[in-house]
């Protein structure tokens, strides 16, 4: 499994920003080096490296540079799925929807909504094809897709179907929050 740069995390968990943002570019760069050599090896662990600094870009709202690190870190989930979709099909749905909620805090429902469409829909399929395995993330994209709505209806039928299909916790409590504004279905 990728090996997640530890110190770059605590660093932005304890609010050392800078050090964070060095240290998950450092990161970055010996794993684009191993990529260049061995990509199937490396290729995921660019990405996910990509997807925590985009991360730390957007909580310290630089939305120009999470959009380019979230999109970069698409274009290698898509490659990667092409070859094993059943792999990597949830980290490019996730990543869709890390660029939606980015877009979300940058008042940009728009692109908001194209980035979640796409990411309900391949958590729709999956779900499909088995509920256990992706019921949560079918549930986060619709939470997310309540988000983006404008039209109060549409927004609680979003939210009724993520809670009758959320299986964790924290997703169950999210959509029962967001429930509270609608009626019964």
């Amino acid at each position: 499994m990728w090996v997640v740069p530890n110190l770059a995390i605590l660093y932005s968990t304890t609010q050392r920003i800078k050090e964070a943002e060095a240290t998950f570019q450092e990161a970055l760069d010996i794993r684009r080096q191993l990529a260049k050599a061995h990509p199937a090896a490396y290729q995921p662990d660019v990405a996910v490296t990509l997807i925590y600094l985009a991360n730390l870009y957007s909580a310290t709202q630089r939305m120009k540079e999470a959009e380019a690190a979230y999109r970069e870190a698409l274009d290698i989930y898509r490659q990667l799925a092409k070859a094993n979709p059943a792999a990597y099909e949830p980290y490019v749905a996730v990543t869709l929807d890390n660029l939606a909620t980015m877009y979300l805090q940058a008042a940009n429902p728009a692109e908001a909504d194209i980035e979640n469409r796409e990411a309900v829909s391949i958590n729709r399929e999956r779900w499909r094809r088995n509920p256990v395995a992706s019921g949560d993330d079918l549930a986060r994209s619709l939470i997310i897709a309540s988000k983006v709505q404008s039209e109060s209806i549409a927004k609680c039928q979003l939210v009724h179907e993520a809670a009758r299909i959320a299986q964790i916790a924290e997703f169950k409590e999210l959509a029962s929050q967001l429930m509270k504004n609608c009626p019964p279905p």
